[in-house]
């Protein structure tokens, strides 16, 4: 009796895991597209590895594969820190603080609306 066998391709391939791993790979790229930490002008990429490798008596083979995703790296952020000494002579180093915007203004500010209305 003869076993019936199936012709390798893509979509058959591990019952499909090879087009899930590829899908995961470009999740992954798109997931870094909408990043606004990477550059919007990078050149994604999704490189599928397939490697064969025969039996010595080449009646049968290993295949390996792999989706690889080629991202943007993070945009480089930048800081600024002072660099001293403690008082026990240790070098240290802190973060210079970001000036903010006061979120009301000051007592001593009159809001122009408030003294248009009269109040």
């Amino acid at each position: 009796m003869q076993t019936k066998t199936n012709t390798v391709s893509l979509a058959t391939l591990n019952d499909g895991a090879v087009i899930e791993a590829v899908d995961i790979a470009l999740q992954r790229v798109f997931d870094n597209i909408v990043d606004p930490n990477t550059d919007a002008k990078t050149v994604r990429e999704v490189t599928l590895k397939i490697k064969i490798k025969p039996s010595d008596d080449r009646d049968f083979g290993q295949i390996s594969y792999q989706a690889v995703p080629k991202l943007a790296p993070d945009i480089e952020q930048i800081t600024q820190v002072e660099i001293g000494r403690a008082l026990s002579g240790a070098a240290e180093a802190r973060e210079r603080q970001k000036r903010q915007a006061p979120e009301s203004a000051p007592e001593n500010v009159t809001d122009f609306k408030t003294k248009a209305a009269g109040r």
